[in-house]
């Protein structure tokens, strides 16, 4: 014999919040500060149910994503000047980060000691 759930065993689950278009262009210029957790917070939904939208709203993906990059382009356009403008330090960050420059000390086991070494050892032994 099978069982079948009858109306009072099954599990509604609730449905999706849908966003107003106010609420999407707000979450465009929030994006810029707040990550998906924190709007999730902000409206008051759990951060998965925040991710499930995404993942079904098109508009939604596309103005966080916008809020997200237009944010980014204004930090590096900001970095940009600096370094421009002869700030040291946003000059190597930008080198690091952009042109792969980094700070790596590499030793050559295989290569030759200098012969001041050898000379040094061989006056302590002489001792």
């Amino acid at each position: 014999m099978t069982w079948i759930p009858d109306a009072a065993d099954t599990i509604m689950a609730k449905p999706l919040k849908k966003f107003t278009s106010e609420e999407i262009t707000q979450i465009e210029t929030l994006a810029s500060v707040l990550s998906q957790s924190q709007l999730a917070d902000f409206f008051g939904i759990s951060a998965r149910h925040f991710r499930r939208l995404m993942e079904r709203d098109a508009a939604l993906r596309s103005a966080y994503k916008k809020g997200r990059a237009n944010a980014i382009a204004s930090v590096a356009g900001n970095l940009l000047r600096k370094a421009q403008g002869g700030d040291n330090a946003a000059m190597i960050f930008y080198l690091k980060t952009q042109a792969g420059w980094n700070e790596k000390t590499i030793i050559d086991l295989n290569a030759e000691l200098p012969e001041l070494i050898f000379k040094l050892q061989a006056d302590e032994d002489d001792a």
